[in-house]
């Protein structure tokens, strides 16, 4: 060794014990590396020994044999990553966000590379070192599954669930969240961070429509809990006068649906992002409605994509961003011209890569069809933007788009942004046809929690029916609204908020059940009035 007591000069004897520990670092990492490059049967002592720069003698001075060796650096390499990994506690007190922060921890350990070499090594050595794999699943999944166990019983003693087996209900939990990727991993195959956070978020949503939710304090004792589930035949009724949406709690997370029959998942409520909104109230409605589940948050112009960029640093992956195809200041709207420098410009005001779900006005043209749908397809094929959709198109001109798109193998609109709701339902005629057969997904807006969408528009009769259902309710014509369009065939409604308490009302509104009278009701007052066939005279 070379120190001395004054630093200058070498000087035999002991190592110092900072010397020493360097050395077991030292010799364990080049364990570590020279197992996995070339596995057990392929790896010698001396090569350990060359690795660590270190004699034979001083190697088997510490292990007696390389199967000694084997099982003491892979149970280091393990317990290392665990000390090194973010500490989860304490919490959220929301059961939801809580299971989210685990599930995320689960899924980052799942496919961490190092993770998943030691894993197939243990794998491939579980025949002969059964204690080297026992050991993997104490590091791996047993503090897990703990964590899990220990969040579960603290909400089921509080009164806010009922499960039956807490530490089997914790396993099955980390399974959802971890087994497929840790076994895609493996096998080298990995999904994209969306597809991960899409499957993650529909694994939790599962596991939380399974738990028994108990009924808040005041209810009699003889009803049975609530599930926490979307189907009105697993809620006990409302008592008299209350509204039925407000007996829940927890609230429901918001549910995922599928846009047309793309491979692009949206929420099912989205959050229109307000241009006149300022800053620090946009990142407070944006988070909110994020950890709430959320995931559609569509800009509607140039400001309000700004404040996204802004707003959204460090979320970007957990939403679902949405724009539109700006205006064309001059000539040539929709041309090639326009379509990529928009799109470059919404780019750089959102400050991301890539959008995910690009809206193009189609009520008017400046340019042939033909090739706004060809520099669509080549935004498309570029990777800055994943998904077209259409805002404002007559039917005839979107299913011509479709048909351009399908003769020329390009990319396709995968939606509709349009007003609908049960004060406007014009989509029905032509529409709403139109968007099943060709397969796409109907993003509405039509309802805002401030009382300023078409809800005031419209025939009286339907008005005057949506007010009287949502006085009996006991909640606002917006929130009725809402939950009517849960009965429809809609991805997502996105909604115009001002501020959380707005928010919290359109949420709440998700979890609403309109009654099977009410509903009647207002089906045989709001429906659009059938349009005869057109006639033609007979020309033969």
């Amino acid at each position: 060794m070379t120190s001395t007591a004054s630093g200058e000069g070498p000087r035999t004897g002991r190592p110092t014990s900072m010397e020493a520990a360097r050395l077991t670092d030292r010799l364990r990492r080049a364990a570590v590396d020279t197992f996995l490059e070339h596995g057990y049967d392929g790896t010698t002592m001396e090569a350990v020994a060359q690795a660590a720069g270190i004699t034979k003698s001083t190697l088997y001075g510490r292990y007696a044999d390389k199967r000694a060796l084997f099982i003491a650096v892979g149970a280091w390499a393990l317990t290392r990553h665990e000390r090194h990994e973010r500490v989860l506690e304490p919490l959220p007190d929301d059961l939801a966000a809580a299971l989210t922060v685990i599930a995320r921890a689960i899924l980052a350990r799942s496919v961490d590379p190092d993770l998943v070499r030691l894993n197939r090594m243990a794998i491939a050595e579980a025949h002969r070192f059964p204690e080297f794999a026992a050991s993997t699943q104490a590091v791996s999944w047993s503090p897990r599954i703990q964590m899990i166990m220990d969040l579960l019983r603290r909400h089921h003693d509080a009164g806010a669930i009922t499960i039956g087996d807490i530490e089997l209900a914790a396993e099955q939990f980390f399974a959802m969240v971890g087994a497929m990727p840790a076994w895609l991993a493996a096998h080298g195959v990995h999904r994209t961070p969306e597809d991960e956070e899409r499957h993650l978020r529909h694994a939790i949503d599962l596991f939380l429509n399974g738990l028994l939710i108990r009924r808040p304090p005041g209810h009699a004792a003889t009803e049975p809990p609530q599930r926490v589930t979307g189907g009105a035949e697993d809620r006990p009724p409302a008592a008299p006068g209350e509204s039925r949406h407000r007996t829940r709690t927890p609230p429901e997370p918001l549910a995922r649906n599928r846009v047309g029959r793309s491979g692009l998942y949206v929420s099912r409520l989205g959050l229109r992002a307000r241009p006149d909104c300022d800053e620090r109230t946009a990142a407070r409605l944006t988070h909110r409605y994020l950890d709430a589940g959320g995931t559609l948050i569509a800009a509607v112009d140039a400001v309000s994509e700004e404040t996204c960029g802004r707003v959204l640093r460090g979320r970007r992956t957990d939403v679902v961003l949405s724009t539109r195809l700006a205006a064309s200041g001059g000539d040539g709207a929709n041309g090639r011209r326009h379509i990529r420098a928009a799109c470059e410009a919404s780019l750089r005001r959102l400050q991301t890569d890539h959008i995910d779900l690009y809206q193009v006005h189609l009520g008017t043209l400046d340019a042939p069809l033909e090739e706004t749908m060809d520099a669509l397809d080549g935004l498309v094929r570029a990777g800055k933007v994943l998904y077209l959709g259409a805002s404002g198109t007559p039917a005839y001109r979107l299913m011509k788009a479709l048909s351009l798109s399908d003769r020329r193998a390009g990319a396709r609109f995968v939606s509709l942004h349009a007003p609908y709701g049960p004060t406007a339902r014009g989509l029905e005629h032509e529409h709403l046809p139109l968007l099943e057969d060709e397969g796409l997904g109907l993003i509405s807006e039509n309802v805002s929690v401030t009382g300023t969408s078409s809800l005031n528009t419209g025939e009286p009769g339907a008005i005057a029916a949506l007010r009287k259902g949502a006085s009996d309710l006991g909640c606002s014509m917006a929130q009725l609204a809402l939950a009517w369009q849960r009965t429809r065939s809609v991805a997502s409604t996105l909604v115009d908020v001002q501020g959380l308490p707005d928010l919290e009302d359109a949420l709440a509104a998700m979890s609403m059940e309109i009654p099977d009278e009410l509903a009647a009701r207002l089906e045989s007052i709001t429906r659009p009035t059938r349009r005869e066939p057109r006639a033609y005279p007979d020309r033969t």
